[in-house]
């Protein structure tokens, strides 16, 4: 771990160059700055995490740590708090991803998510499962089978495998996570589109659209963004929103790899191909009250409004 604060503000230069062997750095920046974060994860691939010492939480740094060491990354439920309920859904294609949405928006509204956080919720998970619906699927050669494709077209298409959403609420964080079957995300492509975004000649705007565009708004209104990656099986986008934060800011960034011996996803698939969402028949459709508990925990006295 590196705190760079201070007098030693230039420590990760000074450092990392230094490391040996299969070590990582989880570094502690005094304020969160986006294209700090970026210039520190580029500047070398040992940096798995970033986090902010501002509002420090010991229990945030263990964590960043265990699975950086361990390699056990997969799982809403190492993002909250122990007990707390996970509530999971599968999407296939356009019209599961917005019956998914349709549920997790009740599911905030329920627990008391102010409006605001919930249309920054929204638009995580909007911006999760289509890139895990229509940008991670590859064939075996590693090609996006969607890559020439219209937008419009694909919508109408699936592939075989599932994408998996879970989301869950402790009373003051909300969490949501995306897993997809490919694994196809790189490192680089995540801060190179970011670091485009950040140096765009003029700001990005909400309505924006084209490539990393939705990566800089998720990073703009969460508290935190993790992607757990096992190359070439599975990639998982994980956000949560502090909901008592006065106003959103994003505190921790990190980027896991999962030990291929470790990981439980199987690794075997049929060849990916696209095929019309219409051939596919569709499971039915679980009544939404089914998938909340009986009780729910009291809102916090968030300040996203």
């Amino acid at each position: 771990m590196i705190h760079c604060d201070g007098d030693l503000g230039g420590a990760a230069h000074a450092i990392l160059p230094r490391l040996r062997g299969d070590c990582l750095a989880i570094v502690v920046l005094p304020r969160m700055q986006l294209s700090a974060v970026v210039e520190l994860m580029q500047l070398s691939d040992r940096v798995t995490g970033v986090m902010v010492a501002e509002d420090f939480d010991p229990r945030t740094l263990s964590a960043l740590a265990m699975r950086a060491l361990t390699g056990d990354v997969f799982g809403l439920d190492k993002m909250v708090t122990w007990g707390i309920q996970v509530h999971s859904q599968v999407v296939g294609d356009f019209h599961e991803k917005s019956l998914c949405m349709s549920q997790i928006a009740e599911f905030a509204e329920l627990v008391g998510v102010p409006r605001l956080a919930r249309e920054a919720i929204e638009q995580c998970v909007d911006e999760m499962v289509m890139n895990a619906l229509y940008d991670a699927p590859v064939d075996e050669e590693g090609t996006p089978i969607f890559l020439d494709v219209p937008i419009k077209t694909r919508i109408s298409l699936r592939t075989e495998q599932v994408v998996v959403v879970q989301y869950a609420y402790d009373g003051r964080q909300f969490a949501v996570s995306v897993r997809d079957s490919f694994g196809s995300i790189a490192r680089d492509t995540v801060l190179g589109m970011l670091h485009k975004c950040l140096h765009a000649e003029q700001p990005v705007d909400r309505r924006a659209g084209g490539a990393g565009v939705g990566l800089y708004l998720m990073a703009s209104t969460s508290t935190a963004v993790y992607f757990h990656v096992a190359p070439g099986v599975a990639t998982e986008v994980v956000c949560t929103f502090d909901l008592e934060m006065p106003q959103a800011r994003l505190e921790h960034f990190g980027f896991f790899f999962e030990q291929l011996e470790m990981t439980s996803v199987p690794r075997s698939r049929a060849p990916s191909e696209p095929i019309p969402a219409s051939c596919v028949r569709r499971r039915p459709h679980r009544p939404r009250g089914r998938c909340c508990s009986p009780a729910w925990p009291s809102p916090s006295s968030a300040r996203w409004c």
